[in-house]
């Protein structure tokens, strides 16, 4: 006796069927939001890193370089370190004993995959 899908689906022996259509979309919102934050984890690694290498860059300007001249640069470098979005020098004091003080910060609106 074959079964038909209407049989199967109103079937109480083992209702896998519906359980699993419902569980589906719980399913695909939480693998969605892992590819999502994986993505976003390993985009604001490689930015911190592009960010961490801009910083340092400009730290070898002469100090009489102005804040602006430094923010240019700041950009520059970010970009050429493959950082995506803006970087900003929020603040830059070099001490009297010649240690710098640098104060960045870098945003970008990421897209999500998945969600």
């Amino acid at each position: 006796m074959p079964l038909h899908g209407s049989h199967f689906l109103s079937s109480e022996n083992g209702s896998l069927a519906p359980i699993l259509a419902i569980m589906l979309i719980p399913m695909c919102a939480a693998l969605g939001l892992s590819i999502d934050y994986n993505a976003a984890i390993a985009t604001k690694g490689s930015m911190q890193n592009a960010l961490d290498a801009a910083t340092l860059s400009i730290t070898t300007l002469p100090t009489s370089t102005s804040l602006a001249d430094r923010q240019v640069k700041l950009q520059e470098s970010f970009a050429a370190n493959s950082g995506q979005g803006t970087a900003k020098l929020d603040g830059f004091v070099v001490a009297a004993d010649g240690t710098a003080s640098i104060n960045a910060s870098a945003s970008f609106a990421m897209p999500t995959n998945f969600m």
